[in-house]
């Protein structure tokens, strides 16, 4: 997959090195429930998730550095529910910038067209005001708050905030 800035391709096992230094960097642990991986961790995880075909690394054109991922799960909390569940992280160093909503756009258009769920889910420790502002600038509806619904690094505990999009809702907004 392919945006104007970015490629969105699954990991390589040369991958691990710079996704470890990005998952595993303050900027990304205060707002993330994963723990601190090592590098044969993460190796592990893009192995698995190449496989599965639920990971997606977001490699800068210009650079060609690997600067953030997008991971494809289930949605655990609906039920009998044709629903996916998106998470996603970006290096401090590209914050800011635009990349994840142009990633996430690619990625929601991807989905919907070709996997054809009829809603995507998505969360937000609710202290990250950066991940609530993309969620509804893309169209993701707020569907409330698990107050105290995940303890995270630092053992800090994070009122959890839950989005969904619908696919009428993304193509009323992202006509292709």
């Amino acid at each position: 997959m392919e945006t104007s800035r970015l490629l969105l391709r699954p990991p390589l096992t040369d991958d691990a090195d710079a996704v470890a230094a990005i998952c595993n960097s303050e900027y990304v642990l205060r707002c993330n429930a994963a723990p601190v991986l090592t590098r044969e961790q993460v190796a592990a995880d893009l192995e698995k998730g190449a496989a599965e075909q639920s990971i997606l690394l977001l490699v800068e054109k210009e650079s060609g550095q690997v600067i953030g991922a997008v991971f494809i799960g289930p949605d655990t909390l609906r039920y009998q529910v044709d629903s996916l569940c998106l998470s996603y992280y970006l290096a401090q160093a590209h914050a800011g910038k635009g990349y994840m909503t142009e990633a996430l756009e690619a990625v929601l258009a991807y989905l919907f067209r070709e996997r054809k769920p009829d809603v995507i889910s998505a969360r937000a420790f609710s202290v990250n005001a950066a991940s609530i502002g993309l969620l509804e600038k893309l169209g993701f509806v707020r569907e409330g708050c698990l107050r105290r619904g995940v303890r995270g690094y630092g053992d800090v505990l994070h009122d959890d905030v839950l989005f969904s999009i619908l696919k009428e809702d993304f193509f009323a907004a992202h006509p292709a």
